[in-house]
């Protein structure tokens, strides 16, 4: 390829100007270039820097080939763009294909893509969010190391939405109508991402969700919105499932939650789980979020005496839940929280001694290594989060982190798979969007609830967090019944 070729795809690639209309209304890319095998010492960033002029623009061989696969399967499929096999039949296009690519790909003028978030970063979800948005952080750092998206670097507006959901409302409308934003990260929680998909279903901008689980989100006929976890009404299954291994069986359980979105459709499926298991639910209550006396609801329950003790809130909940149990004695066989402790700070807030036998859902664990087919391997996520937060958030990476950058590693893929930034095409890829990443496997249903990802049970054990159900992916075996408070 000529000099001076190379020196126009790369301007072109940054400054191509096409209207937002045409780039809408554009077929793909012509499929011309090269045909290339791959040999042993290959990478895309090399085959780009040789052809190309630019490793960053290895994007344009990854969108060639898997286009030309899908008419030719002697193509190669490309799913991780990390992995090359000898032997791959690659398409590396030429310089008026790449071009092409190019205007089908950018905005007018574009020199960078710039996302948008209205995290909570204040609040009562500050915690969470704060962990979220440290994901998104690293996540832009390390595109930006690799090349960018799409050969161009990554820029991150965030805005704080004080946990309040009209908040959000105003503020993912100032980044889509004032900021113009290209797309958009999700805010933590799910009321707060129920919130925000308002807005994006309103000006058809994809957004894919991290830290939202409720069904709910996806009961509204919306387009625009993906998941990224295990929905709320799934978050006791694998409790469940390891209570009826148990010798005597449990036969009563109390429920209760806070009265919010995501609490209320754990709630829900813990309910429909208990009958399911024949056990009778002895008491069902809400309360309002941010109560921090819940002693007077405990003294309730435990004059029921159930054998099993579920709570679905947060964080401070578990913690308030926990240390009035143990000043009422409440002494259920078994104690679940949906949120907590999963979490370091749980154990370093009511102690490791009475933090002891707690269970909890997580959505991920370090010690559960997949076989990834997309980004960062479980290890190479772990230690690159150690390298830049080890020392300033002890305990971490939890799953708040890691689902957080999950959620961002999927829309990279879609808009690595669609070669382009443009939502439509972007929210296409996300609609047909099946990998396996760090965090677990990601498949959707049509309206973008993900399905297949089973949850874990964590189980508070002597300052650690190990998996105890299920068996497969257990790293520790489950404490049960609890002892009482005044016998530890």
């Amino acid at each position: 390829m000529r000099k001076q070729t190379l020196i126009s795809l790369v301007l072109t690639l940054s400054l191509l100007l096409v209207s937002g209309l045409s780039i809408a209304n554009a077929a793909p890319p012509a499929q011309e270039g090269t045909v290339y095998t791959v040999q042993l010492a290959d990478s895309l960033w090399n085959l780009s820097e040789k052809y190309l002029g630019n490793g960053a623009y290895y994007w344009v061989i990854v969108y060639a080939t898997n286009q030309k696969s899908q008419e030719d399967p002697t193509f190669a499929r490309i799913t991780n763009p990390r992995l090359l096999v000898p032997g791959w039949k690659l398409l590396i296009p030429d310089a008026k294909m790449a071009e092409e690519m190019s205007a089908y790909a950018v905005r007018p003028g574009k020199d960078k893509i710039v996302l948008g978030v209205a995290q909570a970063l204040t609040g009562k979800y500050a915690r969470t969010g704060e962990y979220e948005l440290l994901a998104f952080k690293l996540w832009v750092k390390k595109v930006n190391e690799a090349g960018g998206l799409l050969g161009l670097p990554v820029e991150l507006v965030v805005y704080d939405c004080k946990s309040d959901s009209k908040e959000v409302v105003s503020l993912y409308e100032k980044l889509v109508t004032v900021d113009k934003v290209d797309l958009v990260l999700a805010p933590y929680s799910s009321s707060l991402g129920l919130a925000a998909s308002t807005v994006t279903e309103k000006y058809g901008v994809p957004m894919v969700l991290a830290g939202s689980a409720s069904e709910p989100i996806y009961e509204r006929d919306f387009k625009w919105v993906f998941g990224s976890i295990t929905t709320a009404g799934h978050y006791t299954d694998t409790f469940f499932d390891f209570l009826e291994t148990v010798d005597p069986k449990p036969k009563t359980v109390a429920v209760t939650s806070a009265s919010t979105l995501f609490p209320v459709s754990v709630i829900k499926g813990a309910i429909a789980n208990a009958e399911a298991h024949g056990m009778e639910v002895v008491h069902h209550e809400e309360y309002e979020k941010g109560i921090t006396d819940l002693g007077p609801l405990l003294t309730k329950i435990k004059a029921k005496n159930p054998d099993i003790y579920i709570n679905a809130g947060y964080l401070p909940d578990a913690v308030a839940m926990t240390r009035q149990a143990k000043e009422i004695d409440f002494n259920p066989k078994a104690m679940w929280f949906s949120v907590g402790p999963a979490m370091p700070d749980f154990a370093e807030t009511v102690g490791v001694e009475d933090a002891e036998y707690i269970m909890g859902g997580s959505q991920w664990e370090p010690i559960v290594n997949w076989e990834v087919t997309y980004g960062p391997s479980v290890k190479e996520f772990v230690d690159m989060w150690l390298a830049e937060y080890g020392e300033a958030y002890p305990g971490t990476p939890e799953y708040h982190n890691a689902e957080a950058y999950a959620s961002c590693l999927y829309l990279q893929e879609a808009i690595e798979r669609a070669g382009t930034i443009h939502p439509e095409k972007v929210r296409e890829a996300l609609a047909t969007q099946e990998l396996v990443s760090f965090f677990g496997p990601i498949k959707r249903d049509e309206t973008g609830k993900p399905i297949g990802k089973p949850m874990l049970l964590i189980q508070n054990q002597a300052g650690e967090r190990p998996v105890v159900w299920p068996p497969e992916t257990a790293t520790a075996s489950p404490k049960y019944p609890m002892i009482p408070w005044t016998e530890r």
